[in-house]
């Protein structure tokens, strides 16, 4: 550098010139700072393990970290991004598949009902060996077993022994195909002796065919089914259940071509036939709705081949039927031929209809994973142009990312079990006080509040003093427990608040702690409902009856909160006094009030039910006229808001 003059660089500290020396042995760091005059500007340097690192590599350093934080958000996002798209295209490749087999098992439906729909023309027009007939059903045969062959998977269903193997199901139906078809008993030798070919086979093997075929094609339709519920795409579920829809409606066409199939050839259709027949068609015929809702783009193709003459023809049989139950000797203005051909066009049609649902859904696969692709070389190419400006910086911010995310983590989960717990205090206070005065007291509210009108309700339970001279304490604490559990599920349906248990004591009030215009009848229909319910219940592996002895006064209180060690809502008055009086000196089973209180019901115009008792002595009130509470004639009323312990 010589003598020219130093170029002051902002990275550096100006520091003057000093031959100081500090060392610190117990922090193994020694900052030196020292002078140099080669032409550069004086720099403070530190050792740190034996390796001397200036300030100024320190600074840059950190300016490189900063100037690449955009750099380092780009390769992370990048890295995110590619990630997700892999997984979708991964989902994507497996819905393809899941598609494949779906397809796989609908062709193999569909070769199926062909077959069972020739074989029930084959034997009901009674063809021999050499027709065409027989030909095509050879035919279908083989196609059929390509069917089988080309089932990539198959369910093995235990419970069907069917299908307890692919080798298995092919091989009993080769041999159900050799009993229908046999020349020996189906063939041309029915013909030689002009016997009817409905008389040689029986009744029951168009049955047998109906049963075999109908049978197979339910086991292989339920497994489409759980085929198509395992295909997880948001895209595609209206075309997979249009696709599962068509293919469902297309065995209940087959089903009703068999039936017409007998009705024109025989001339005859059972009860049986019959019900086959209007099940399958209305079936038949809410599948392809249904298909029309979910694809609108399916109506134009359904309306086309609902007008054509092959359903029309297919159609008739609904007509032919109701005719031939009024006239045996109508002559039928469709052949049998007829009728099948009908059918089977009218088949094809739908079959064309799942041919177009199975490409859409090909299509649209395709062009998902052709954007998925896309997005993929996007991805890689951004993340290869990011990872080559700076790899060293990626892979340690990637750990301080790693570190940062590890403390986030537990911070918030520090954070949630700190909320955890909060809502356990919160749900404690709840069941410990009603939910307005615990929110009161959170909110450093006053809680001690006068009321100038409320009722109060003692209910004893009668028979306590029995049990516990019989029953051990845990068995009267397992009673005493079923019938406050029981009471305590009641009182959630009225409008009234449990205050506490003492004993076999159960004290209620209504009115409190928030006003209530109707507490008196509130609690009137309450004791009497609690009454009705524990005369009732039958309490388990326990011999003794209980019944209550209740009492029920209206008027003024003072309620709060006492204590600070577990503290209570507390109601106190000369309310609270007479009506546990009443119910003291009550008797078992009954509900007394006194005077004051029933003429406020009496007021309130509900039809309450009393019978007077007369004068009662009454400790510290005198002589007080009560009476019992029968009955309330009217049905309670439901309430919409409930006074509970939380």
């Amino acid at each position: 550098m010589g003598s020219s003059p130093p170029k002051k660089n902002i990275f550096m500290l100006d520091v003057e010139p000093k031959t100081e020396t500090e060392e610190i042995d117990s922090g193994h760091m020694t900052s030196a700072i020292g002078s140099k005059q080669s032409g550069s500007l004086f720099r403070t340097v530190f050792t740190v393990g034996g390796m001397k690192i200036d300030k100024y590599t320190f600074q840059t350093a950190g300016l490189m970290i900063f100037t690449l934080i955009p750099v380092f958000i780009l390769s992370v996002q990048n890295i995110i991004n590619l990630a997700q798209l892999l997984d979708h295209r991964t989902d994507v490749v497996e819905i393809q598949a899941g598609v494949k087999k779906l397809d796989e098992i609908a062709v193999c439906i569909s070769r199926l009902q062909e077959e069972r729909s020739l074989l029930a023309f084959y034997i009901l027009r009674n063809q021999s060996l050499d027709s065409l007939g027989y030909k095509k059903l050879k035919e279908s045969f083989r196609l059929t077993d390509l069917a089988i062959a080309d089932l990539s998977y198959w369910e093995v269903d235990e419970s069907e022994d069917l299908f307890t193997s692919k080798l298995k199901f092919q091989i009993r139906l080769d041999d159900f195909r050799q009993i229908a078809s046999s020349e020996n008993k189906f063939g041309t030798d029915m013909l030689e002796n002009k016997t009817s070919s409905k008389e040689r086979l029986g009744k029951n093997l168009l049955d047998n065919i109906m049963q075999r075929y109908s049978h197979a094609n339910s086991v292989l339709l339920n497994q489409l089914s759980r085929r198509t519920s395992s295909i997880p795409s948001k895209q595609l579920w209206r075309y997979v259940l249009s696709y599962e829809n068509l293919v469902r409606s297309l065995e209940n066409i087959g089903i009703t071509t068999i039936q017409g199939l007998i009705l024109y050839d025989t001339r005859n259709i059972t009860d049986t036939g019959i019900q086959y027949y209007l099940r399958a068609s209305a079936i038949a015929k809410e599948y392809i709705e249904q298909t029309q809702t979910f694809l609108p783009m399916m109506k134009k193709l359904v309306d086309k081949f609902s007008s054509s003459d092959e359903h029309t023809i297919y159609l008739n049989i609904r007509k032919d039927i109701r005719s031939l139950s009024e006239n045996e000797n109508i002559v039928f203005n469709v052949t049998s031929e007829d009728f099948y051909d009908s059918a089977i066009k009218y088949a094809n049609q739908v079959q064309n209809a799942i041919e177009i649902v199975r490409s859409q859904m090909t299509v649209e696969l395709q062009e998902e994973l052709f954007i998925l692709e896309t997005e993929q070389a996007k991805a890689i190419s951004a993340l290869v142009f990011v990872l080559a400006l700076a790899p060293l910086i990626v892979l340690l911010s990637r750990r301080a990312i790693v570190v940062i995310s590890v403390f986030a983590e537990r911070v918030n989960a520090k954070h949630t079990d700190l909320k955890k717990e909060r809502q356990k205090s919160e749900n404690l206070l709840n069941k410990m006080l009603p939910k307005i005065v615990a929110t009161s007291l959170r909110e450093g509210k006053e809680t001690a509040k006068t009321f100038s009108e409320v009722t109060i309700a003692f209910i004893k339970i009668d028979g306590f003093q029995a049990l516990t001279q019989v029953y051990d304490s845990l068995k009267v604490i397992e009673v005493m427990n079923f019938i406050y559990t029981m009471f305590d599920a009641e009182i959630e349906k009225h409008n009234v608040y449990k205050v506490e248990t003492i004993n076999d004591v159960y004290m209620l009030s209504a009115g409190v702690p928030e006003p209530n215009d109707n507490h008196l009848s509130d609690m009137a229909v309450a004791c009497l409902t609690l009454s009705r319910k524990l005369a009732g219940s039958d309490i388990p592996r326990v011999q003794n009856s209980f019944s209550v002895m209740c009492g029920i006064h209206c008027g003024p209180i003072v309620s709060g909160v006492i204590g600070k060690m577990m503290p209570r809502y507390c109601l106190f008055g000369d309310t609270v006094n007479t009506a546990s009086r009443m119910a003291s000196t009550g008797e078992p089973g009954r509900i007394q009030i006194t005077a004051e209180t029933k003429s406020i019901l009496d007021m309130q115009g509900e039809e309450f039910k009393f019978e007077k008792r007369g004068t009662v002595q009454v400790k510290g009130k005198g002589d007080i006229e009560t009476f019992w509470l029968i009955e309330h004639r009217v049905q309670p009323r439901s309430y919409s808001k409930i006074y509970k312990t939380k």
